[in-house]
């Protein structure tokens, strides 16, 4: 048996991507039970895309901590939430536990637990989180005790396993933090595709321009905002529309003019149903995403735009540039800002038909290294080396 466990996401958070993870395990260890443990809302939607694609797991609902308390808070539930796991894991004679995310309370947590539980290995995927070690260490010391730099240097064994979404945060990773070089991997993140008829592009002479996801100044929102502008303030042969996908919770991102851009639902989350709508029609998925944010970061909008066939345009960043790399000719990388507005006025010009299907082919050709079945190799070769 596997036990696979959420111990900060809850709702409809991270639905897909740690349904797309599970799927990844079962893939690549056929031969063994799965077990999830998470909050119960969490587990019936990740059970609804599962049973779509008739991947056989196990639940079971359990309590997690309020990820919105500080670390400190945090430390004492989380404790609970990970003993539970492991007793689980004991009692079901596990031979390894998945934790889909963690913040530094549960890495402490893990990691003093693993001292009486020497039957088990642990793996530990890391998320947003991560981003924290690129920063300065915090000045007071209840916090800088939390920092989870701290932790990724402290107390490793060879039975936990740190797991990073892509070899580039891989690599960065262990320039941050030496200490942790022999027990991190990387995986792509994994993702569910879906055979989908795209609609026609460039319908009656517009050109659509999206933002996919929530519109931060992190992701570049506020350079969506500039761009439209200027756009939409030049004469070009075919009309553009630019739309953002996505709520703004930054008020210094609301207040940059945006009068060229539609937003649908700027306060709150769009439900699945309408994110998807929105999402299948626009022509292209424009990314921004700033590289000192997103230096440990992976990207689920970016798969988003996989799914529904979109090429994308994108300022060049070590995120951008890997997915180009890996699948070729997908859309525009862009050096700077200019370069990506001159290829948005360009193609408002020349409305480049022939090289779109080709774009949209090369997508659906290569987005299956992605999909739970391509990942799940590695995922298997990462967990029989740490057993």
């Amino acid at each position: 048996m596997i036990v696979i466990c959420e111990p900060t996401r809850s709702g409809f958070e991270h639905t897909a991507v740690n349904a797309a993870l599970i799927a990844a395990v079962a893939d690549a260890f056929q031969e063994e039970e799965l077990l999830f443990l998470a909050e119960a809302e969490h587990i019936r939607y990740v059970k609804n895309i599962l049973d779509a694609h008739s991947v056989v797991v196990s639940y079971r609902e359990t309590t997690i901590p309020s990820r919105h308390l500080p670390n400190y808070q945090r430390f004492a539930p989380d404790f609970r939430f990970c003993r539970h796991v492991f007793d689980v894991a004991h009692k079901k004679r596990a031979k390894a536990i998945i934790f889909c995310s963690v913040m530094s309370p549960g890495l402490i947590s893990i990691k003093t637990l693993l001292t009486s539980y020497r039957d088990v290995v642990c793996l530990v995927v890391l998320h947003d989180e991560l981003q924290d070690v690129a920063t300065l260490p915090p000045l007071r010391p209840f916090r800088l005790f939390f920092w989870l730099r701290i932790w990724l240097s402290v107390g490793n064994t060879n039975e936990l396993r740190y797991v990073v979404l892509g070899p580039r945060i891989e690599e960065r990773l262990k320039q941050y933090v030496p200490r942790v070089r022999s027990y991190v991997s990387s995986i792509d993140l994994p993702y569910f595709f879906r055979d989908d008829v795209s609609p026609e592009p460039f319908p009656d002479d517009i050109i659509r321009f999206g933002f996919y996801g929530v519109g931060s100044f992190e992701k570049g929102a506020d350079i969506f905002f500039r761009l439209a502008e200027e756009v939409q303030s030049t004469t070009t042969t075919y009309k553009p529309t630019f739309t953002l996908i996505g709520r703004i919770p930054q008020k210094h991102v609301k207040d940059v003019p945006h009068r060229s851009v539609n937003i649908p639902s700027p306060d709150v989350p769009l439900d699945q149903v309408t994110y998807g709508q929105y999402c299948r029609n626009i022509d292209y998925a424009l990314f921004f995403y700033r590289p000192d944010a997103y230096e440990l970061r992976a990207s689920g909008a970016i798969l988003d735009a996989f799914l529904f066939q979109k090429p994308i345009i994108a300022l060049k960043s070590p995120l951008s540039e890997y997915y180009f790399k890996k699948m070729g000719d997908i859309g525009y990388l862009c050096e700077n800002y200019n370069v990506l507005r001159d290829t948005v006025l360009d193609i408002l010009e020349t409305r480049p038909t022939d090289r779109y299907r080709q774009q949209q082919e090369n997508i659906l050709t290569q987005r299956v290294q992605f999909s739970p079945a391509g990942v799940s190799v590695k995922f298997r070769n990462l967990l029989q080396a740490s057993t």
